[in-house]
């Protein structure tokens, strides 16, 4: 599993922005990069990474992470408005609609730069070095 997380990551990350699975109050961005980052290095440590592409692949991972946080900081805001148009006589169709598209274009453009980063930590590594995480991948891909 620990491999999957080069491939993952990027979902991981919007995961942990949505507040993931096992929501436990606001999103920690240290306490997210800190599991991430433990579970890249374990990875990195399966593939025998050289140092190079552990700073390539890290980096991507530093990149992304901020913007994961303001994406999280940015829900939590579209919650309360939700809750507060909601909580009113005459919630504004308007205004949720566009709290709904907002949302939208952020989670794809986060996606896309996950994807992006997929690709660059994806040309980082070797073919013998991606060998195993595609059948990883296929497994998963498999359920």
């Amino acid at each position: 599993m620990k491999t999957m997380a080069l491939v993952l990551l990027p979902m991981a990350l919007m995961a942990a922005a949505r507040g993931g699975p096992h929501r436990h109050g606001d999103f920690d961005v240290a306490r997210v990069d800190q599991r991430v980052t433990e579970h890249l290095v374990d990875a990195l440590d399966d593939l025998k990474a050289t140092e190079a592409q552990r700073a390539r692949i890290l980096a991507i991972k530093n990149r992304l992470l901020p913007e994961v946080g303001a994406m999280a900081a940015s829900q939590k805001l579209a919650r309360q408005e939700l809750v507060a148009q909601l909580s009113s006589d005459r919630p504004d169709p308007a205004r949720l609609h566009a709290l709904v598209d907002k949302q939208i274009a952020e989670l794809r453009a986060l996606a896309h730069k996950s994807v992006d980063g997929v690709v660059e930590a994806h040309g980082t590594l070797t073919p013998e070095q991606r060998a195993p995480l595609i059948r990883k991948m296929n497994r998963y891909a498999a359920r």
